[in-house]
């Protein structure tokens, strides 16, 4: 399963993937180790449904803005 989302993720950046069953574990369950052997971020989790992302090195098509930084204390 990890292969063919990594294998998804270089062709679109971004993508669902639906659980459907009665699986052990959850979409939430599942996603930070998805995440991780993926090399993407997740989006979102909604019920059984994950999303996640992971950009493009050359010619991304989803430019997410940078993050602002926290002032210091």
């Amino acid at each position: 399963m990890v292969t063919a989302i990594d294998a998804a993720l270089q062709i679109h950046e971004l993508i669902k993937i639906k659980f459907t069953g009665n699986e052990e574990a959850s979409a939430a369950d599942l996603a930070p180790e998805i995440a991780q052997r993926t090399r993407s971020s997740v989006a979102q989790v909604i019920g059984k449904t994950l999303v996640v992302y992971r950009g493009r090195k050359k010619d991304p098509v989803i430019v997410l803005p940078k993050a602002k930084e926290k002032p210091k204390k």
